[in-house]
């Protein structure tokens, strides 16, 4: 005859008994005795002919909670008795010492003491192969006490608090986290958040910059002097040096959104001469393109700029912007950062905003960030068509949360509602003859604007509340149309 037995994977088993060794062990606070009895005092204090039907289910785990204890020698299932070689037999030893076994001398414990040492004289598969049907009740009877205090719950006499049922208890094997981190020499003082959240002296964050720059061959320094030659210094560094004919190409990752290449003609062993031959700012990401177009701006608004490599320095002289130039590259630098505000807010990656946008656009965009920041807004609607399901005249107006359009990006908007305190509410005859007494018009009077809030970051604006402005570029609120 041959027996096969089919295991579990261990390490799996191993964490299931794990989680349920606080149920057998007197001592801790969710001791199965400990938990019944907390169920049937709540079961006692309730008058609820719901909660009381439970009583037979309790008193069936009582029975099968006792049926599972593996603190004893009982035989559950099965008993193996040894006969050595010699012809000494040792007594029987029970499952439940098996089990018990394997779980003070294979997993939590190396000192096993009382009927729990007579495990040793058997191999370990049998204490394993016991510990597996043993600790496999067990789970199923905690499933079934887990459901008799879920019933408990919903019948308004919870065992334990309503927030507890939403904790997390499993982990998040792809977890991303939005982190910083620091790096600093070895020895510099460890930082205490006790300190204050600015950052810690000795210790920069960690770029692809600072990566780079941990050889310090790779060490760059891009200087912009202004026309009294007072210096702003933004760090960079090296990223490959290639060399081609007679040329060298130098790849200068500059204030970590852009890529500089510098081209140097040599003439032997000497560099005869150098040039800028591509400047690519990077924008994969609305933070880039926010780094990248405000690091353009101050480059151009330079009288010179001096590249400064371990082995010597690089300056040329920018083109100059027009006034015009200068502005458009101000109001892209606006747009993209609130679309970072609003990343930063909802948590949510926005798709890069490369394409072209207008003023209308704008006007959009900064109201939707202010809602997003729980501000009260213009909203530029004077008068609306709104359907009320009750009948009665409505005194706010309603907005679902949605989408709107931002040069080649989709931006969610928060729930909003529209007001005015003086608006004037008709009834709104239907196209086409007829009269839906379900439809209204709201209208602000004459001049005057809805002002906007999304209720779930703001709560009913008070009539102090300040109206926040726009604050645009080139846009006048008062007049925009």
């Amino acid at each position: 005859m041959t027996i096969e037995q089919e295991l579990p994977e261990e390490e799996n088993f191993e964490s299931l008994v794990a989680r349920l060794r606080p149920l057998t062990v007197q001592k801790e606070p969710i001791h199965y005795a400990k938990v019944l009895a907390e169920i049937e005092t709540a079961l006692s204090a309730s008058a609820d002919d719901a909660a009381q039907a439970l009583r037979p289910e309790l008193a069936r785990l009582r029975t099968a909670w006792g049926v599972a204890e593996i603190q004893g020698t009982r035989v559950q299932g099965y008993m193996i008795q040894l006969q050595d070689a010699d012809g000494t037999v040792h007594p029987p030893t029970s499952d439940t010492v098996l089990a018990a076994g394997w779980l003070y001398i294979d997993l939590v414990h190396a000192d096993p003491f009382g009927p729990k040492a007579d495990a040793l004289r058997h191999e370990f598969q049998e204490r394993y192969t016991a510990a597996v049907r043993i600790f496999s009740e067990i789970a199923l009877v905690t499933l079934e006490t887990l459901d008799l205090v879920r019933r408990l719950a919903e019948s308004g006499d919870g065992v334990v608090p309503i927030e507890v049922w939403e904790e997390q208890v499993v982990v998040e094997a792809d977890r991303r986290q939005a982190a910083r981190m620091f790096l600093a020499r070895p020895g510099t003082p460890l930082p205490d958040l006790r300190d204050g959240p600015g950052r810690p002296e000795g210790w920069n964050q960690f770029t692809i910059t600072e990566l780079l720059r941990q050889d310090a061959d790779k060490q760059v320094a891009v200087r912009l002097l202004d026309g009294e030659d007072q210096a702003q210094e933004i760090e960079a560094a090296l990223i490959q040096q290639r060399r081609e004919g007679d040329a060298i190409h130098r790849d200068v990752l500059v204030g970590g959104c852009a890529i500089f290449t510098f081209t140097f003609t040599i003439d032997g062993s000497k560099a005869v001469g150098c040039d800028l031959t591509s400047d690519v700012y990077l924008d994969s990401t609305n933070a880039l393109k926010l780094a990248s177009t405000r690091l353009a701006l101050r480059l151009h608004q330079a009288a010179r700029v001096e590249v400064v490599f371990p082995d010597g320095v690089v300056a040329f002289a920018p083109a100059k912007l027009s006034e015009q130039e200068s502005r458009e590259y101000e109001v892209v630098a606006e747009a993209i950062k609130d679309l970072v505000r609003i990343e930063e807010i909802t948590g949510k990656p926005l798709s890069p905003a490369n394409d072209r946008f207008t003023d209308l656009d704008r006007v959009r965009l900064r109201q939707t960030r202010l809602l997003w920041e729980g501000r009260l807004v213009h909203s530029r609607l004077s008068s609306v068509v709104i359907m009320s399901s009750s009948g009665e005249a409505p005194k706010v107006i309603g907005v679902r949360e949605g989408t709107i359009g931002f040069g080649g990006s989709t931006v969610p908007t928060p729930t909003t509602l529209l007001w005015h305190e003086h608006a004037k509410v008709d009834h709104e005859p239907a196209a086409g003859g007829g009269d839906d007494p379900r439809d209204f018009r709201m209208t602000a009077p004459a001049g005057a604007y809805f002002v906007a809030w999304s209720p779930d970051r703001l709560a009913a604006p008070s009539q102090s509340q300040r109206i926040e402005p726009w604050g645009l570029l080139g846009i006048d609120e008062a007049t925009f149309v």
